[in-house]
Formats: structure tokens, C-alpha cells, sequence
């Protein structure tokens, strides 16, 4: 027993150590007096978030990301912090990078949906045990609750229109061959001579099916946003230009939060849940919603990263991976994420580089997340988030 514990501490100094080396001194000092202990729970639950609240001050548009879809502990805090921006900000509406017309679907049906139900809509990741928690609370508690994704994420607006067609085949048809067109739009090797006329016609049915929904916005843009995705995609089969494809969704993207911040009014107070690459207000290479988004509703809009140090997580196909262990060639997030007081931690990030801090104005290796199309494995946080929640370990959700 005595060399079991001896052998931890060893290990334990060991990774002490390793982040020690890596983080200056003066690095060191900064995290001291910067980051704040979240003080969750040993379920990573019922952590104080006072830090994070104080820190979004009156910013009305708070962007709430996550460095994968697919980690539980993400999913948990997130829930906490929700309900800490609702009851104690005044936040009353949360917006999901999920279709605009299958949650919109859900969330008009939400009182009638059981707890699972809740997830239909919704990207296929999130659909997991931990997410119906913060669905019901929002509904609960009378929350607007919207998607802002172009892309379709669940068949809820097709059941839906299914049920309102005059002719319920003809939008059935239309539905199959969009799913079959999407398939096909996503393979490279796709030639633009073979789908160019199959895909524009369809476009053509959905523009005039959308123009029918004049009594019915949501719908409406919903269909047309159908339609711009195909749109783009048959544009990226012909010039393969990859830039130019995630630049349109997230150009899309960023148009639904308009629509829907203008529908909500400049006096609601919002919550946008996407991946931090969409929420960023920097990124190098790519045109990004969060960036995007900025030139209009800068000083409104306080963007916060979420980012672990260690353990696994699900991946898109909802298969588990484990997480890198930190990089020995430079300073590594999750070397800072080791000198982090707590399980879940706050450190706000300055707006200018501050002494001691210039660090996160400088390129930070961060893997196990998205960065861009080219395989970016460093980023200025300081320049894409106004603050971080850095998680200790995180577990593959239910």
C-alpha cells in the first residue's frame, strides 16, 4: 500500500512538474490570480458560477461553446450554467446550432414531448441522457427555445409538413431526395454535370413550397434554408473550394441568429450553444458565425470557450476516443488546464494583453477540438473568446 501511494505521488509531482516547466513563473502568477474555482461538485454539478456571471456583466448575447459535441461533463456544466444565466441574469432565451425548423418543431411541441423526445431535432451527438435535463428546464421555465443551424439535423419539420401538405407524398418525395442529394453532395469525387440538374430542380420545389408559408416564418426560412443548402453544396461539388462550403454555413448561421435576435427583440437576454469554432470572435483562416456576428452586435455579445484536459469523448459518430496527452513541444492548453484550482474553472481573458499576460495573445497548441480546415492545432484564446471554462477530465455521454 505504501508503494502504491508512494508511486502516486511520484507520478503526481511528475505532471505537477511537466506543467511547471512549461508555464513560466510569471504564467504561474497570472493563473494565480486570474483563474477562479468553479467549486463544482464531485459530479461536476452544482458548481457556483457568481465568477462567470460577474464576468458577462451586462453583455445581452452570451455565445456558449464547446470543444466537441460529445463530452459529458461539457454537457453538465453547461445545464448548471444555463439555469445560473436564467435565474440570476435574466437570460430567457437559448438558441441550439441544431436546424431552425427541427427545434423549432420540438420546442412548439415540448410540452406534449416526453423527456426523451426532447433531444429529437437536435444534432445526432447531443441526443444523449444528459441533454433532456436542460431541455425540460428551458421549457419549464418558459424559455424561447430555437435552432439556427441551415443544415437539417432530424426529420421533426418533416413529420411536421408531412402532416400540413396538401399532398403529403409530394413533400415526402421532396425529403428522400434531399437526404439522398446530401449523400452525394458530400462526396468529392461527385461530379457537378451529374447532380447539377436533379439538385437545382429540387431547390426550385422548396423555394416554391417556402414561398406558400407566408403565415408562418419560421417554416418558411426553414424551407429556404433547404434550399440554400443545397445550394452551396452543389457550388462546392463544382469548385471544391472548402473554405468557400464553411463559409456558407456559417454565414447562414449567422443570418438565422439575426432573424432571430431581431424576432426576439433588444431587450431579451440570449444563450447561443455551438462549437467554439462557431462561436469564435478570431480565426485565422476561416470566416466564422461568432466573427461574423461580432461587426454587428460586438459590444452586445460576450463569447466564452470550453475546453478539457484530459479523458474521452464521443466523436461525431458517436464512437469514444481518448484525448492527446499535452503536447511536449511548446505550451499546451491542458498544461494550463493542470494549473487550474478546480475541477471546472473560469479564467477571463483580457481585452488587451495585459503584463504577465500576453501569453494568450500568442499561439497556444490545442488539440482534440476543431480548429480549421487545414489541421490548426494552435490558437490565440485571447483573441477568439472573452473568457474560458477549462474542464479537468471529461467522459464519453450516455
Amino acid at each position: 500500500m505504501k508503494q502504491q501511494t508512494l508511486l502516486g505521488l511520484l507520478l503526481f509531482t511528475g505532471l505537477t512538474s511537466l506543467a511547471a516547466q512549461t508555464l513560466s513563473g510569471e504564467q504561474q502568477a497570472f493563473l494565480r490570480k486570474h483563474a477562479q474555482d468553479i467549486q463544482v461538485h464531485e459530479d461536476y454539478r452544482s458548481g457556483d458560477y457568481h465568477p462567470v456571471l460577474d464576468a458577462i456583466g451586462d453583455h445581452r448575447i452570451v455565445l456558449l461553446g464547446e470543444f466537441t459535441h460529445g463530452a459529458r461533463e461539457a454537457f453538465l456544466t453547461r445545464t448548471d450554467l444555463v439555469k445560473a444565466l436564467h435565474e440570476e441574469a435574466g437570460f430567457d432565451a437559448i438558441l441550439f446550432e441544431s436546424g431552425l425548423g427541427d427545434v423549432g418543431i420540438v420546442a412548439r411541441t415540448a410540452a406534449t414531448r416526453r423527456p426523451a423526445e426532447l433531444t429529437y431535432g437536435f444534432i445526432g451527438p447531443w441526443r444523449t441522457a444528459e441533454w433532456p435535463e436542460l431541455m425540460a428546464y428551458a421549457r419549464d421555465q418558459g424559455m424561447t427555445i430555437g435552432g439556427f443551424d441551415v443544415q437539417r439535423t432530424g426529420s421533426t419539420l418533416g413529420s411536421f409538413l408531412a402532416e400540413q401538405a396538401a399532398d403529403p407524398a409530394d413533400w415526402q418525395d421532396m425529403e428522400e431526395a434531399f437526404g439522398q442529394l446530401r449523400s452525394t453532395l458530400s462526396n468529392f469525387r461527385t461530379e457537378y454535370e451529374s447532380v447539377a440538374t436533379e439538385t437545382n430542380s429540387l431547390i426550385g420545389r422548396y423555394q416554391d413550397m417556402a414561398a406558400k408559408w407566408t403565415h408562418d416564418e419560421l417554416i418558411q426560412r426553414a424551407l429556404n434554408d433547404r434550399a440554400k443548402y443545397l445550394r452551396y453544396m452543389l457550388r462546392w461539388i463544382g469548385d471544391k473550394d472548402w473554405d468557400a462550403r464553411w463559409n456558407a454555413r456559417d454565414s447562414a448561421m449567422a443570418a438565422n441568429v439575426r432573424w432571430w435576435l431581431d424576432e426576439l427583440g433588444p431587450d431579451r437576454k440570449v444563450i447561443i450553444v455551438a462549437h467554439n469554432f462557431h462561436i469564435a470572435k478570431y480565426n485565422e483562416k476561416e470566416a466564422v458565425m461568432g466573427e461574423l456576428l461580432s461587426t454587428e452586435f460586438g459590444e452586445e455579445m460576450y463569447s466564452l470557450g470550453v475546453f478539457a484536459g484530459g479523458g474521452s469523448i464521443a466523436n461525431n459518430r458517436g464512437e469514444p476516443e481518448d484525448m492527446s496527452p499535452p503536447s511536449q513541444e511548446g505550451l499546451d492548453l491542458k498544461h494550463v488546464i493542470r494549473q487550474m484550482p478546480g475541477a471546472v474553472s473560469f479564467l477571463p481573458l483580457p481585452p488587451s494583453a495585459p503584463a504577465g499576460g500576453q501569453w494568450l495573445y500568442e499561439p497556444m497548441i490545442v488539440k482534440d477540438t476543431f480548429i480549421d480546415l487545414y489541421g490548426t492545432e494552435v490558437m490565440d484564446l485571447a483573441r477568439c473568446f472573452d473568457g474560458v471554462l477549462l474542464i479537468d477530465r471529461v467522459s464519453v455521454p450516455e
